[in-house]
Formats: structure tokens, C-alpha cells, sequence
């Protein structure tokens, strides 16, 4: 595959630690001997991070090389009674990390051109990502090492002072993530990615700008939504001009949130880059996990007329949802009914971000490599089709539960928690339901025995002093508890499942609350609300 081919049906993004397998036997192919096995599952395209966070892995650039200036990479000690002579596991993983960009340097190598060669030996797309705003340094405990230079010597261009629920750092009240009202900010991306395009030929570049927000100081969005629309169209600029000098496409991917809106809010204008096409590939994907809503429809509506090709995408890691497959986390069957639902929306493919780290697959499951499910579902998100033919979740959830954030900036707003409405205080209306999208023809499905069955899963909490007050209704019909079995998940979590519920086509409405007027206590509350769509014989 070249940058002048049809846009891949499938992107995987990679944060570059493959690197780690460098050392100590110092032989690229054991950086890239994941590619076989994603290339056989269905990758057709290959997002590699250029460096680590947002520095590169190269010398001699814009930007200084990760981790080039760290004098102390231990300076935390062991707690008492550890050996004190053993980094700690954090500091020992990053200077790990720099041991190996050197030991390629080192060795006459360039780490780009490694994951470039293999990815043509393999004939996918090979393309360089860039994190427009990675956080990980503002971590005090485990990355504050490895800020670069140009943060620790000019705060002037940091976001600075910022309090942000969930963010790292977070408790020291302060960001280290660059400030985009800077010029300067601006001139070091671009440089980094001209730099990128003079030293290597990659097929293409991606602009992540979920990694992430915020970029901007507080109660500066607004006066600078034009500020990274320009920025966007000096990328394109860059990109262009080496296509004409290559005399070839290269593509230009940018990943965005999945709700419009919102990345609106966080400066985003990502509507008029869409109409202007600033990009070749739009990538709507969270920060963080896989979300059910994304805007796929709107983009694909606003990229049409610009020719650029509209990709859902999303992390492995799910909401905490009821278990299925033998998984209780990551659950494949999340992700596919969101890259089924994407497909029929407009999307031109998927962009699988951090399916390579092992807490971000489906689990629990044996080893640190992809078994099987997790291969098939590579398979799966590369054929609409196959998606069409296997099991899926739709799902509202509390992304709270199971360690995973509430609520990432760019994301839709979750419907979940909430306390059951007591419907007789006026609360029983449309706009009181929980609105689950479901773009399969189910009808269709049924009638020709591709889809066997569906289910309304249901977690409530302090219900059961209540139970015979619940009150379900499915698109205006009445939901019956009774008969309901339960499933369970190996932390003691509980769902009602309902077989057979009045699902349809296109967007579900469901409305749980109580009967009655007294005010219930403790007051139920519902955290997941999920449709599962069963097909073949599992």
C-alpha cells in the first residue's frame, strides 16, 4: 500500500514502547514482530508515535530527543526494606525506554525507519503520530523526570496554573502541557513535523489532538478558536509541500472528539476542518476508552464535500459493562457494536488506539500477546460485514466504575449515574430517557437468522428495598422485570437481564424509574443501561 491508495479500512496506533524489546538483544525485528500478527487480523495501516509523549526519537531536530536531558532517573528510594541498589519499577521503565533510543542510534539505526521498512515489507501504510499535548509529565510522581527542557526553562508557554478533576497532576494544581496561544508552541510542532517528513518517508502524518486537551488557559477557548484552525492549515501547508516534492500523496490523519460540540469547547473548530479539509482522515475517538456516541453522521455530513474520509475510533479499554464472552473488561463485543454502528454512519474504517497494551484488551485473559478473541476482533473491526454477524453492545455506563475516568474532555456526556426519577413529579417525559443508537436493521436481522436474539441489561444499586416500584419503558412500551434472570461479573457486580425488550432501529428511548410519590430510601440509582444484540450460535 502507498499514501495514493484508497484510505485503509483499518488503523492501528501503536505509543512506540514496542522499542522496548530492543534491547538487550538489539535487533529491529523484535521492535516490529507484532506486525505479522496485526497485518494477518486485518491492520492496514500503522500509527506510530514518534518518540514518546511529545518529544521525538531522533536527534538533531526542533525538539530535543526524550529523555536526552534526565541527569536523575532514580530519585525516589526504595520504600524500607526493599533492595535500595534497584530503581524503582517507574524510573527503571523509563530509562529502559531511553537505553533502547540510544542503543538504536547507537547501532547506526533510525527507530522511524524500522517500523517504515517493516510496514512495507508488509505492504500497509506507515505513518508517524505526533501527541499535539500528551500530559503524562504533569504526573509529579511518576514522569516528572522526563519534561523536556523548553518546559522546565520557558513556564511562559505552559498552560500553567489549572485545576482539572481527573487530570494528571491535577493535585498540584498546575499543567505542564503547552500553551497553543503561543506562537512558539505552534513553530515547534510544525518544525517537528517537517523535520519528520525530511528525515523519513512515511505515507503519512497524524495530528492527535486527543492527547490531549485541554490548550488553552482557563476562560481562553473562545477568543482562540481560530488559533488551531490556522494552526491546521499551516500543517496542511507543510504536509502539501513535501507531496509535491515527493511527487506523491502523503495523507494527513487527525484524531478529534468524538463529540463536535464538545471539541468545540475545547477550541476545535473541527467542523470548518472538516468543510475547509485540513486533513485527509478525520479519526472521532476519545481520549480515553471507547465511547458508545460518536458523531459520526455530522462529520461524514461535513467532510463530503472536501473528499476527506471520516474514521470512528476508540481505545481497547471499555466501561465497566456487564460481562459477555468470557470477558468482564474491554469487552469486544463494546467495540464492535460502536464500529458497527460507525460504518453505517458514514465511517470510511476504524482507528484502534492502544490495543497494544495489555490492560487496554479484553480481559481477563492469559499471557501479555493477543489470543484469539482479540485477533478475531481486529478481523472483525476491518469487515462490516463480520461486525454484522457477531454479538454487540450498545451501552449508556458509569465509566467511573472499574477504575476507568468519568468523563474525558471531547466526550459526550454521560447519561449514567442517576437516580431513578419518580415519575410521578413530572419526571416520566422523553427527555428524562437514557438514548442508546442503534443503526442495525434488527428487523432484517431477524428475519434472516442474523440475529438470534436481544437483551436490556440493567445495574442499579439500592434497589432492592424498592424493586416493586421500578418502572421500565422501551420506546413507549412497558418493560416487565418479572422472570428477569442475572448476570454476574467476577467483582460481585449484578445486572437484570431482560430477553426479548421492544428494541428497534435507529435511537432506543429508555425511561427506568419509580412509581409512586413517596421519596424512596436510599435512593435506587442506575449505572449501566445496555442493549445486547445476539447473533450466531454463542
Amino acid at each position: 500500500m502507498t499514501s495514493d491508495s484508497p484510505p485503509p479500512r483499518l488503523i492501528f496506533n501503536t505509543d512506540g514502547n514496542w522499542i522496548l524489546n530492543y534491547l538487550p538483544a538489539r535487533r529491529p525485528d523484535d521492535i516490529t514482530r507484532q506486525i505479522d500478527e496485526l497485518v494477518d487480523a486485518g491492520v492496514e495501516a500503522l500509527a506510530v508515535l514518534a518518540g514518546i509523549d511529545d518529544a521525538p526519537s531522533w536527534r538533531g531536530g526542533p525538539s530535543d530527543m526524550w529523555g536526552d536531558h534526565v541527569e536523575v532517573w532514580n530519585p525516589d528510594p526504595r520504600k524500607k526494606g526493599e533492595d535500595q541498589s534497584v530503581p524503582s519499577k517507574a524510573a527503571d521503565y523509563l530509562k529502559h525506554l531511553h537505553d533502547c533510543m540510544e542503543a538504536v542510534i547507537d547501532d547506526g539505526r533510525e527507530l522511524m525507519q524500522i517500523y517504515i521498512d517493516a510496514c512495507r515489507r508488509r505492504g500497509i501504510a506507515a505513518y508517524c503520530s505526533f501527541r499535539m499535548n500528551d500530559a503524562h509529565t504533569c504526573d509529579e510522581r511518576r514522569e516528572w523526570q522526563v519534561r523536556g527542557r523548553l518546559k522546565c526553562s520557558r513556564p511562559d508557554l505552559l498552560i500553567g496554573p489549572l485545576v482539572r478533576e481527573g487530570g494528571h497532576g491535577s493535585q498540584w494544581a498546575f499543567s505542564w502541557q503547552w500553551d497553543y496561544a503561543r506562537e512558539e508552541v505552534h513553530e515547534r510542532l510544525l518544525g517537528l513535523v517537517d523535520d519528520a517528513l525530511n528525515r523519513f518517508d512515511f505515507d503519512g502524518i497524524e495530528l492527535d489532538w486527543m492527547r490531549q486537551p485541554p490548550f488553552f488557559k482557563p476562560g481562553q477557548v473562545f477568543a482562540n478558536i481560530d488559533t488551531l484552525t490556522d494552526f491546521m492549515r499551516k500543517a496542511r501547508e507543510v504536509v502539501a509541500g513535501h507531496a509535491r516534492h515527493r511527487a506523491r500523496g502523503i495523507q494527513l490523519i487527525t484524531r478529534i472528539p468524538p463529540s463536535l460540540d464538545e471539541a468545540l469547547e475545547l477550541g476545535l473548530d473541527s467542523r470548518t476542518w472538516m468543510r475547509e479539509g485540513l486533513a485527509d482522515l478525520f479519526v472521532l475517538s476519545s481520549a480515553s476508552l471507547c465511547t458508545p456516541a460518536v458523531d459520526v453522521a455530522a462529520a461524514a455530513g461535513c467532510a463530503a464535500a472536501a473528499g476527506a474520509a471520516v474514521y470512528t475510533g476508540f481505545d481497547g479499554t471499555t466501561h465497566l459493562t456487564s460481562p459477555h464472552e468470557g470477558y468482564d473488561r474491554g469487552q469486544p463485543c463494546m467495540l464492535r457494536a460502536v464500529a458497527h454502528n460507525g460504518y453505517l454512519q458514514g465511517a470510511a474504517g476504524v482507528h484502534l488506539f492502544n490495543y497494544d497494551i495489555r490492560h487496554h484488551r479484553a480481559a481477563p485473559a492469559d499471557g501479555d500477546g493477543y489470543n484469539a478473541d482479540h485477533l478475531q476482533l481486529i478481523g472483525d473491526l476491518a469487515d462490516p460485514q463480520a461486525l454484522a454477524g457477531r454479538d454487540r453492545d450498545y451501552v449508556a455506563a458509569d465509566s467511573s466504575l472499574g477504575g476507568n475516568p468519568a468523563y474525558s474532555h471531547g466526550d459526550h456526556r454521560p447519561q449514567v449515574p442517576r437516580q431513578l426519577p419518580v415519575l410521578a413529579r413530572g419526571t416520566g417525559g422523553a427527555g428524562f430517557s437514557i438514548d442508546i443508537a442503534i443503526e442495525d436493521d434488527l428487523e432484517a436481522g431477524r428475519a434472516d437468522g442474523r440475529i438470534r436474539g436481544t437483551q436490556l441489561r440493567l445495574r442499579l444499586t439500592d434497589h432492592e428495598v424498592c424493586r416493586d416500584r421500578i418502572v421500565c419503558r422501551l420506546n413507549g412500551n412497558e418493560v416487565t422485570f418479572a422472570g428477569a434472570s442475572t448476570v454476574e461479573n467476577r467483582l460481585g457486580d449484578t445486572w437484570l437481564v431482560i430477553d426479548e425488550p421492544p428494541v428497534r432501529q435507529g435511537m432506543n428511548e429508555i425511561l427506568v424509574g419509580l412509581s409512586g410519590l413517596k421519596t424512596p430510601e436510599p435512593w435506587p440509582v442506575l449505572h449501566q443501561c445496555e442493549v445486547m444484540v445476539l447473533c450466531g450460535d454463542r
